[in-house]
């Protein structure tokens, strides 16, 4: 943990604001540095996850600010679930801040500013993002980019190779249902989160399960045929030498199925204002400062991706402008580096249009799925049974929501 004693602010003047975050990166370092820097009323400390475990860390913020005690900056990675605080009246509303600093949000990626549910204002800014894709075969695709799971799933089963479909560890088949319904907002109407009811007995659900048994990754099958591949976008860059790989291995950037097709995950890291603070207006002044443009070019020192439009967009062009003309090392010597991606940049912005963030409501309903899956999967409960017993759980999750 990141001590107070390290720097005296009032020895400064200055009042001290805390910023819990679980882990901050070189980028957001470096603004709360510069912010120290140029504010002459407020000093930032971050407290950072140390020799904790990480959920213990949340935990123990949850109860904290819950006693109306802990930070005056809350980063969601922090915290259990950011949604959950919004709901209990634990974060500020940033709508008024937000009007009265004339922030123009058309300048920002769209999920920047985020309501975590809630109906009447905005409850948390997000400062950096990334990309969470997936590289498949084409032939598993149906050829205009829409294709529904449906397709997709009987384009797997029917597949009559020995395949996997990717040979990192955590690829077993019950990872494999976040692929297939971590986009779904109901699970594909499985789900009524209104009707408080869910139905784990369709077809659909049946054939999930098989395509996840089949192609999830086991002892049996650890040198079979790689059908897919990672397509975690951090930045230009990233993707770039991404498309170059999967282009040897027949692949294309697809994502992850849906209702609306094949898209692409959005993960922003963001950051709220404890409504328990003391120092409200200091607190919105760091946020205000980590939205400004110039600092959202420091974000990239992270290896993430600025929400900025215009940091993200000159972030690009300067990738652009060093990769062909600076051509030499600091020793004379010509750099040679490979042709890019033929329309990568059109690529790498198609990208970015075609995300959406993972449903907030969605992951208890999925960490009960997998769960349950899991017997399935190793033999010890058929289908009906393991069916059965989710479709119970949900149910009681569904009535407690109340």
């Amino acid at each position: 943990m990141v001590g107070l004693k390290k720097v005296n602010p009032e020895e400064m003047g200055k009042t001290p604001l805390v910023f819990r975050v679980l882990s901050a990166n070189a980028g957001l370092k470096q603004i709360v540095a510069e912010f120290n820097r140029e504010n002459r009323e407020y000093h930032v400390f971050l407290e950072e996850c140390a020799g904790e475990y990480g959920w213990d860390f949340q935990a123990r913020n949850d109860m904290e600010i819950a006693a109306g005690k802990a930070p005056d900056l809350i980063a969601a990675d922090a915290v259990t679930d950011m949604n959950v605080l919004a709901e209990k009246g634990g974060l500020e509303n940033l709508e008024p801040y937000l009007a009265q600093a004339g922030i123009g949000r058309e300048d920002y990626y769209p999920e920047t500013f985020q309501s975590h549910g809630m109906a009447d204002g905005i409850y948390s800014a997000g400062y950096e993002m990334y990309v969470r894709s997936m590289y498949i075969r084409e032939s598993f695709l149906d050829g205009n980019g829409q294709t529904g799971v449906e397709v997709l799933l009987d384009n797997m089963e029917n597949y009559d190779r020995q395949a996997v479909f990717n040979k990192m560890i955590n690829y077993t088949p019950v990872y494999l249902l976040e692929y297939f319904l971590g986009m779904s907002d109901d699970f594909y109407g499985m789900v009524d989160w209104e009707g408080k009811t869910c139905d784990f007995g369709g077809e659909l659900w049946e054939q999930i399960l098989r395509v996840c048994g089949q192609y999830g990754l086991t002892e049996r099958n650890m040198g079979w045929e790689e059908i897919a591949g990672f397509g975690y976008i951090y930045g230009f860059s990233d993707m770039a030498w991404r498309e170059r790989e999967a282009e040897k291995q027949g692949m294309v950037l697809a994502g992850y199925p849906s209702e609306e097709g094949m898209v692409n995950r959005l993960d922003m890291s963001s950051v709220a204002i404890n409504a328990d603070s003391e120092h409200k207006e200091g607190a919105w002044q760091f946020i205000r400062f980590l939205l400004e443009e110039e600092n959202q070019k420091l974000v990239t020192q992270g290896g993430l991706m600025p929400v900025h439009e215009g940091a993200l967009e000159e972030s690009v062009e300067e990738y652009l402008y060093d990769y062909y003309h600076n051509t030499m090392t600091s020793d004379g010597r010509y750099i040679i580096r490979p042709e890019l991606p033929e329309g990568i940049e059109e690529k790498f912005w198609e990208c970015l249009a075609n995300t959406k963030p993972a449903s907030y409501r969605t992951e208890q309903v999925l960490a009960i799925i997998e769960e349950e899956a899991e017997l399935y999967f190793t033999g010890d409960k058929s289908i009906e049974e393991i069916s059965a017993v989710i479709e119970n759980r949900v149910k009681l999750y569904l009535v407690e929501l109340e």
